[in-house]
């Protein structure tokens, strides 16, 4: 994988909780759109994730010990490229280093199947986000204008990154 991809572990401000990984089944769409709407202003309904599954994309969760959904990613595979459509950490969870723990997964996931790339969009105000894929290596390639649903009935514009493996 790409030198500027770091485990968790090497990194200063660990989690406090264990995780684990499993994949997405029919049956945990309900959870994954509790969080789904707790985080995203425009959110995906839950057809488009029984889609998803339906159509075999790599779809995960990341759970607590105690089996409590943490976070989850939804990735589409074509040809030599896996498309980061989805990826959520619960509320309560954000800013304590689990979106590393699931975007390590991601990047494990698609480097196992041998794919010589990641793609996604972000929104340009998600500056969090942002910062976590510049941390790992993702390039700006472009732009696609007007991408978002933004309020008032207004388009927020997506930036696209790529990250070579």
């Amino acid at each position: 994988m790409n030198a500027a991809i770091t485990s968790c572990e090497k990194r200063q401000h660990l989690p406090k909780k264990p995780m684990y990984f499993v994949p997405m089944h029919l049956d945990d769409v309900p959870d994954v759109i509790e969080i789904e709407h707790a985080i995203y202003p425009y959110p995906w309904v839950y057809e488009s994730f029984v889609s998803a599954l339906k159509n075999g994309y790599d779809a995960w969760l990341m759970k607590e010990e105690d089996e409590k959904l943490a976070g989850y990613f939804v990735a589409k595979r074509v040809i030599d490229e896996s498309h980061l459509l989805q990826i959520a950490v619960r509320p309560d969870l954000q800013g304590q280093g689990y979106g590393r723990i699931l975007l390590d997964k991601v990047l494990s996931v698609v480097h196992g199947a041998g794919l010589a790339f990641i793609t996604l969009e972000v929104r340009p105000s998600n500056t969090r986000a942002r910062k976590m894929y510049d941390d790992y290596g993702f390039l700006v390639i472009g732009m696609r204008k007007n991408y978002y649903l933004a309020e008032n009935n207004k388009k927020e514009s997506a930036i696209l990154m790529r990250l070579t493996l």
